[in-house]
This record gives structure tokens, C-alpha cells and sequence, in this order.
């Protein structure tokens, strides 16, 4: 009898660049793990966005040199495949489809699992409390690719005092310019808030916008604000 095989959870996600990123991770990871191999520390990977494991792009016609229906390896995958491999693994995904995609992908690799933790959380919250759990001879790899402004300017703080971390930050930079129009009278008042979290302060706007001047009785005022080319 021939069963079906069981297909994962398929996350479309990126373009063609992901392909370029997600082979720049998997040196690197290759590169971290051998250089600390001999060294007393404990070594961690984790993913804040973590995803199925597998990826396929988000417009099927960036497919590319991928045949038809091939998806790539994703984060989670790659990490796992690492030789030498990390002492721990931390998945995490907010999606409730990515988490038991994530928990499926781990039953390939039954020698890692009493080694690997997912979790369904907020990524500002898992980031916070992996940053915490981290003692004085552990060093990790934090990779933080996020979907679109979920991360939090003040979540990068509490990476920034472990002073253990080697954090990998995608910035998603074409959904802030998204959110800046050229002329900021058209600025939605829910998008200032949002940017004003994802980069944590406000000050962003003086910088980004400056006075449109308009002539009043032959002198040049300024009163509207575009956007600083």
C-alpha cells in the first residue's frame, strides 16, 4: 500500500533575495559553530520568526531556477542541518500553522530534540525572555527576520545587554517607506505610532520631513512638510 506522503505547512514568503539570504545564514551559522567548537561555551540558535522550516516565494513567478512546487530550506531547517551542531535550538512563530509546522519538522531530527524549544509567542516576548535565560558561558546566534513592524525598538535593548548574542536583524525597510508618504499631512496617525515603536522614538519625522515653503505676498513660508529626498 502506498501511503501519502504528508505535506508541511507551505509558507510563502520573499522573493528571489531570500534565496541569497538564507545562503549567507547557513555560512555563517557553519562559520560560528566551527570557530567556537573547542571553546567551554554553550552555543544557541534561535529564531524570533522562525517560520515552517520550508519556504516557497511569495510570487510563484520569482520562482526562478526553482523547478515547479520545489521550496527552499527555511531558517529552522538550515540551523538544525548545521555541522558542528548548536547545543540548543529556540523556534519560535506567532502563526498557530507555523508552530505545529515547526513541531512536525522536529521528528526529523530525533537527536535534537531533547535540545529544542518552540514556542508560540509574541516575538518582542520570546525574544525578552530568551535574552534572560541566557547564563555566562552560553553565546548565541539571534536571527530576527521579521514579516512586517512586529518588532519593537525596545525589544533590541534587552539583546543589547546580554552581551552574549550575535543578532541577525532583517529591518523591513519597504514597510516603513510604505508608511512615509511624501507629503506628511497624509501620515496616518496609527502608522506615526507604529514607526515610532519599530525605530523607538519619535524624533524620526523632524528628520524624515522638512517645511514645504509657499509664497504669501511674494515671501516664502513654510507650512506643509514633505518628505526629505
Amino acid at each position: 500500500m502506498i501511503m501519502e506522503e504528508k505535506r508541511m505547512t507551505k509558507h510563502k514568503f520573499g522573493g528571489p533575495w531570500t534565496r541569497l539570504k538564507l545562503a549567507i545564514l547557513q555560512d555563517y551559522l557553519g562559520f560560528f559553530t566551527r570557530a567556537l567548537s573547542k571553546t567551554p561555551f554553550k552555543l544557541h540558535y534561535a529564531d524570533a520568526f522562525a517560520g515552517t522550516g520550508k519556504q516557497s516565494f511569495e510570487n510563484e513567478s520569482d520562482q526562478g531556477a526553482f523547478f515547479e512546487h520545489e521550496d527552499m530550506e527555511g531558517s529552522a531547517r538550515i540551523a538544525l542541518n548545521i555541522e558542528p551542531p548548536f547545543d540548543g535550538y529556540h523556534f519560535n512563530d506567532l502563526s498557530k500553522k507555523h508552530y505545529e509546522a515547526l513541531k512536525e519538522l522536529l521528528t526529523e531530527y530525533p537527536d535534537k530534540q531533547p535540545v529544542t524549544t518552540i514556542t508560540n509567542l509574541d516575538a518582542n516576548d520570546f525574544v525578552k525572555r530568551f535574552c534572560s535565560s541566557l547564563r555566562s558561558n552560553d553565546r548565541a546566534i539571534l536571527f530576527i527576520d521579521p514579516y512586517n513592524t512586529e518588532l519593537n525598538w525596545k525589544t533590541l535593548t534587552y539583546v543589547a545587554r546580554s552581551n552574549r548574542i550575535d543578532l541577525w536583524l532583517l529591518f523591513p525597510i519597504s514597510a516603513l517607506m510604505r508608511m512615509t508618504p511624501t507629503d506628511s499631512e497624509r501620515l496616518d496617525p496609527t502608522w506615526v505610532n507604529t514607526i515610532n515603536r519599530l525605530l523607538g522614538t519619535d524624533k524620526w519625522l523632524d528628520a524624515l520631513y522638512k517645511p514645504k515653503p509657499e509664497p504669501i505676498n511674494g515671501w516664502m513660508h513654510s507650512t506643509n512638510r514633505s518628505r526629505n529626498r
